[in-house]
């Protein structure tokens, strides 16, 4: 039977050098600490002997020592928003949710999560399931095993339905020039939760036709256009609108475009 390999440091300290603490720390990971299956088990740090009679323990400054050598790590998604996708109105599991790392104090006492990913929620169609590499700080170790996240998501309720705008007005109107919006009428797509979308009725959407780009001689232009839904329902509008509009009026007489 191959004998077990034993590891350990003498107490002998050099001015300005590694103290007892940081020595235990560079001996545990030595010693494997980081091959340890730590993977969903309760992990503890025994400070005394267990011995019957026997009132000796270890002092709190190598237990800290060890901790900050492991700790857990939630993984975690941030999630980009928008009206009417919103992180509230999606089901999503990460597997798995956590996982141990071993580092210097220095990096993971400012660690408290892993961000997988920065994930935009108008990318997401239906269900679907995403793939990670779980990305350490640097110095750090994973003692999981585990190198790949899986996320599961999906909507829990969205909808879509069209609703038709008839109220329209111009922003960024450039100086001494009138505007007349020749579009009557625009069908909207608008997104978020069956009761939210429900609740938007066609006189509550208001069309700004934004000219900020026209340079101000008189003629007919299609520009874009910014819909604004005037309830407090967490409601979003989908894709991209343009209308058509005529700029005229002016002290001298500019050509037409």
């Amino acid at each position: 039977m191959e004998k077990a390999k034993v590891y350990y440091t003498d107490f002998r300290t050099v001015a300005f050098g590694d103290g007892l603490p940081t020595k235990l720390k560079k001996l545990i990971k030595k010693a494997g600490i980081g091959q340890m299956d730590m993977d969903g088990k309760f992990v503890a740090i025994k400070m005394h002997f267990g011995e019957l009679g026997n009132i000796s323990f270890l002092r709190p400054n190598y237990a800290r020592a060890v901790v900050d050598v492991v700790k857990e790590l939630p993984l975690e998604i941030d999630f980009q928003e928008y009206p009417g996708l919103s992180e509230s109105n999606v089901s999503y599991r990460i597997e798995p949710e956590s996982i141990m790392v071993s580092g210097e104090a220095s990096i993971l006492n400012g660690v408290d999560r892993l961000v997988l990913d920065s994930f935009d929620l108008s990318q997401l169609g239906g269900s679907e399931v995403y793939h990670y590499v779980i990305q350490l700080p640097e110095g750090c170790s994973n003692l999981s095993g585990v190198t790949r996240a899986t996320l599961t998501i999906s909507f829990i309720d969205l909808t879509q339905d069209s609703r038709t705008a008839t109220d329209f007005q111009a922003q960024n109107v450039p100086d001494g020039k009138s505007v007349t919006i020749l579009t009557d009428e625009l069908t909207v797509r608008i997104r978020g939760t069956a009761a939210d979308v429900a609740s938007v009725r066609d006189d509550d959407i208001t069309v700004l036709a934004d000219l900020r780009e026209i340079s101000g001689a008189s003629g007919t232009y299609t520009v874009p256009a910014e819909i604004l839904i005037n309830t407090g329902a967490d409601v979003g509008v989908v894709g991209t609108y343009q209308v058509t509009v005529n700029l005229s009026g002016s002290t001298e007489e500019d050509p037409t475009p």
